[in-house]
């Protein structure tokens, strides 16, 4: 039997905490992911990718499965940059030539290329257009 139809199927949600788990925010986004994870569903397994806390903060939220963004500069940014320059520069360029700061969408896709790795979801959901394209060049 195929071990991956007896395990729930992996959500990783993008976007922002609301206050009730951690985040600063209360807005209409951050309103439906805090719905999203107090209505729990019957064969699926969510965890959430918060571009608004950092991962010392997530680590501390005992109600809901977290993540937030990394603070290890060498294992989480450096190396994972130093061992694919080409792709990174690629990636760089495109965020400049779109006209999105480029720092801050690679700081989006190294965190989410993270996130994919550890949990390696079923679904990914994105809750807001600019982890988009980070999410694109994870893949």
């Amino acid at each position: 039997m195929n071990i991956n139809l007896m395990r729930d199927k992996r959500i990783l949600h993008i976007g922002q905490a609301p206050k009730e788990l951690g985040g600063s925010l209360t807005t209409g986004v951050s309103n439906v992911i805090r719905e999203l994870f107090n209505n729990k569903i019957e064969g699926y397994e969510m965890i959430l990718y918060a571009t608004n806390i950092s991962n010392e903060i997530a680590e501390n939220i005992s109600t809901h499965r977290i993540t937030g963004y990394s603070k290890n500069l060498f294992n989480d940014y450096l190396l994972p940059i130093i061992s694919s320059p080409i792709k990174t520069i690629r990636e760089l360029f495109l965020y400049f030539k779109i006209g999105v700061n480029p720092l801050r969408y690679l700081f989006y896709r190294l965190n989410i290329s993270r996130c994919i790795k550890s949990f390696n979801p079923d679904i990914i959901h994105n809750h807001g257009i600019s982890q988009f394209l980070p999410t694109f060049f994870c893949f």
